[in-house]
C-alpha cells in the first residue's frame, strides 16, 4: 500500500463549512458568542470575521499579557486570550483555514506563555513578602517548569490537560534583595516554593488551562517530591 493511499484513503474526508454554520455544529462557540454578545447579530458578525482572521503568534500572545503583575488581573486577562485563541480556532479548524499544525502549535504556545507568566507574577508576589530563594551560599534560586505528555512534544489541543514537573535545585532560604527589600518573614526554599504551587497551580487549572497534574519537588539531593492534582501532598 502507497504512501499517498495510506495518507489520503484512510483518513476520514471531514467537510468544511462556512463561518455562518460553525456556531451550529460548536456548542461552545455557539454560547461564547452568546454570552459576550447577546442577540446583537452585527457584533457578532464583526468578532467573527476579526477572530477568523488571526493568527496568533507567540508574540501576541505575550502582548496581551505584558505589564500585568497582579495575579487577580493576571487571571482575568489569560482568560480573555484563552477565550479569543480557542474561538479563533475553533472557527479558523472547523472552517477549513487551519490545519493541524496550527491547532497544535497555537495551543502549546498558549499553555507555555501563560505558564511562565503565572510563575512570575505570583513568585514576584512571595518575594515581595520572604524574599527570594537562595542557595546556602547566597545564590539566588529559580522555579524550572517541565511540561511532559502533549505539552512537552508540542502536541497540545483544544481539550487536552496538561502535565507539568516543578523542580527547584537545592535547599537553603529566602533573604531581602536590592529589589525586594522588605521581607516580613525568613521562610524555606521548599515553603516558598510549596506556596508557590499552591498559588499557580488553581490559577491555572480552575481559572484557565483545566485539570493540571504537576508532581513538584527538587533534586538530586534529597528526592523530595510534592505531587498535586488539584491539591498538594507531601512526598518523601
Amino acid at each position: 500500500m502507497s504512501a499517498a493511499l495510506q495518507s489520503s484513503d484512510l483518513l476520514p474526508k471531514v467537510p468544511r463549512l462556512s463561518l455562518s454554520e460553525v456556531p451550529e455544529v460548536s456548542a461552545y462557540f455557539k454560547n461564547t458568542l452568546r454570552a459576550m454578545f447577546g442577540e446583537d447579530e452585527d457584533k457578532v458578525r464583526s468578532y467573527v470575521q476579526e477572530i477568523t482572521q488571526m493568527s496568533w503568534t507567540p508574540e501576541k500572545m505575550r502582548e496581551r499579557l505584558a505589564g500585568i503583575e497582579d495575579g487577580e488581573q493576571l487571571k482575568s486577562a489569560m482568560r480573555r486570550l484563552r477565550r479569543d485563541v480557542m474561538m479563533s480556532l475553533v472557527a479558523r479548524d472547523i472552517s477549513g483555514l487551519a490545519n493541524l499544525e496550527e491547532v497544535v502549535t497555537s495551543m502549546s504556545d498558549l499553555a507555555e506563555i501563560t505558564i511562565d507568566r503565572t510563575v512570575s507574577v505570583y513568585a514576584k508576589e512571595l518575594a515581595k513578602r520572604f524574599g527570594v530563594p537562595r542557595s546556602e551560599t547566597g545564590v539566588p534560586q529559580d522555579l524550572v517548569v517541565i511540561g511532559m505528555g502533549k505539552l512537552g512534544g508540542r502536541e497540545l489541543n483544544v481539550s487536552s490537560d496538561i502535565d507539568l514537573i516543578f523542580f527547584y535545585d537545592c535547599d537553603g532560604e529566602c533573604g531581602p534583595t536590592a529589589e525586594y527589600p522588605n521581607v516580613r518573614k525568613i521562610i524555606s526554599n521548599q515553603e516558598f516554593y510549596e506556596r508557590l504551587a499552591k498559588k499557580v497551580i488553581p490559577a491555572l487549572s480552575e481559572d484557565y488551562l483545566g485539570r493540571i497534574c504537576v508532581p513538584c519537588g527538587y533534586a538530586p539531593a534529597s528526592q523530595r517530591r510534592f505531587r498535586t492534582d488539584r491539591g498538594l501532598q507531601r512526598h518523601a
